[in-house]
């Protein structure tokens, strides 16, 4: 985000982690539904009794529904605190001032600052 507080881009980024989500979710709905029935999602009538009764299709099914309400839930969760804490909160100022000391490294260790080591 080019500002630190751009609420606009924190919205955009919740919003596509909630679609990806949701079509998650909704493609772990349809390997459930090859599970049980095959039908459902526009498969051949042929080809149902391969489907049907495949666990694999059940538990990636299963697995791809919990994934989508853990990540809604975070999204959700960070989106709410992240925005509670940019209209609760004020900027501070702060300094900051950085010391190296190259006292510690020999010539034979290398100096991991550049320079000849010494």
């Amino acid at each position: 985000m080019p500002h630190a507080r751009d609420v606009r881009g924190l919205r955009f980024y919740m919003l596509t982690g909630l679609i990806v989500s949701i079509l998650m979710g909704l493609a772990g709905l349809a390997l459930i539904s090859l599970f049980f029935d095959p039908a459902i999602t526009g498969i051949a009538a042929k080809y149902h009794a391969e489907y049907r009764g495949q666990s694999l299709f059940f538990f990636v099914g299963i697995g791809f529904v919990g994934f989508a309400l853990f990540f809604v839930v975070v999204f959700t969760s960070w989106s709410r605190r992240l925005l509670w804490i940019w209209h609760n909160t004020m900027p501070v100022l702060m300094d900051l001032s950085i010391a190296i000391s190259t006292a510690g490294y020999s010539r034979q260790n290398g100096n991991p600052f550049g320079g000849d080591g010494g």
